[in-house]
């Protein structure tokens, strides 16, 4: 009796001190994924755009007007050439998402978003001149969460584009939390999942995240498991206006993808007791709850052909990923499905 209290004394201190200590101690998940199919795409600059029971979709920097899909028997790599109603403009990023039966083309640069059928190549414009962005979030077909930069502070904000509506931009100036400069301190990466109406902003340089509803008010704010609240960058003023950073910043996160409560997070920090051996072939995943302030675990993504993870996509079925010219399917051990779905699957028996 005795020792069994001391260990589960141990278990709970060793609870304690993961998720409320904060002392960056990984807990690692065992063995989580099982490598299923792999498909070897033509040149590194896919991505990875979205996902269907049918299809997973992909676009590629090189070639930006060309949507890309793999169907689940995962052996072929199908493409479709997407022509916009309207091509008078100087593109700088053009980008795909896709949600559902939609796709979204777009380039906050211009700025514009065009809307198609991932059946039908013709992309209609839905949205033009409305607001300058540089990273995007697709809420549902016609509300978009957005990332822009002041044109007063030149800081980075958040705001809802809603083309259909009047007024079709709404700014919510405070969300993101100055610590510096209001750029390179509140950069991040702004993601959400296509299930649901919440949206997720990762903070790249400091360990927070923000958990966002569709009307870009703010549930919660969150830590990750690292210790750096506050970013260490340097910015510093040129003589015609612009900032840039003094010396290579410690980057903190990289959020790679969301399925449900769960984010999926690459750290580029090293826990206590972790091997150097073993960062440099493989890459830190780090899995959050997004409804509330949990560390569910991490695991190693292995690197292929000294190529680590570039893109990642979570569903309830498998775990997408892209390492360099290798699209990779993984299938959840049956262990660990609780980890990474949203709980449709958990039912399937324990090993």
């Amino acid at each position: 009796m005795i020792s069994t209290l001391v260990v589960v004394l141990m278990f709970l201190q060793s609870e304690n001190t993961l998720k409320k200590e904060n002392n960056f101690t990984r807990r690692f998940l065992p063995h989580p994924l099982i490598e299923d199919k792999i498909l070897e795409l033509d040149n590194e600059h896919y991505y990875l755009a979205g996902y269907t029971k049918e299809a997973l979709f992909l676009g590629n920097n090189s070639t930006p007007l060309v949507l890309s899909s793999v169907d689940n028997r995962f052996n072929l790599l199908q493409t479709m050439h997407i022509h916009p109603d309207d091509t008078d403009y100087n593109y700088t990023n053009l980008h795909l998402k896709v949600r559902g039966s939609d796709y979204f083309l777009y380039d906050g640069s211009v700025p514009i978003i065009y809307k198609g059928k991932t059946s039908d190549p013709l992309a209609r414009t839905i949205s033009y001149n409305d607001v300058y962005f540089s990273q995007l979030a697709i809420i549902d077909s016609s509300h978009f969460a957005v990332r822009i930069q002041s044109g007063t502070t030149g800081e980075y904000e958040l705001g809802i584009l809603s083309p259909y509506d009047k007024p079709k931009f709404k700014l919510s100036p405070d969300l993101l939390e100055k610590q510096i400069d209001g750029i390179f301190d509140a950069d991040g990466q702004l993601i959400t999942d296509g299930k649901g109406k919440y949206i997720q902003y990762v903070y790249a340089y400091r360990n927070q995240f923000m958990v966002i509803n569709d009307r870009l008010q703010l549930k919660n704010r969150f830590n990750t498991i690292d210790t750096i609240s506050k970013a260490q960058v340097q910015p510093i003023k040129l003589s015609d206006g612009n900032t840039k950073l003094q010396s290579l910043p410690l980057k903190v996160n990289a959020a790679l993808a969301t399925n449900g409560p769960f984010l999926f997070n690459r750290s580029y920090l090293m826990g206590k007791h972790e091997s150097k051996e073993r960062w440099r072939n493989a890459s830190i995943i780090d899995i959050y709850r997004t409804d509330r302030q949990e560390y569910v675990g991490s695991f190693y993504m292995e690197h292929i052909d000294r190529k680590s993870i570039s893109q990642m996509m979570v569903t309830d079925q498998y775990l997408y990923a892209i390492l360099g010219n290798k699209l990779i399917r993984y299938q959840y051990r049956t262990s660990a499905v609780k980890y990474f779905t949203t709980g449709e699957a958990e039912n399937l028996n324990k090993e």
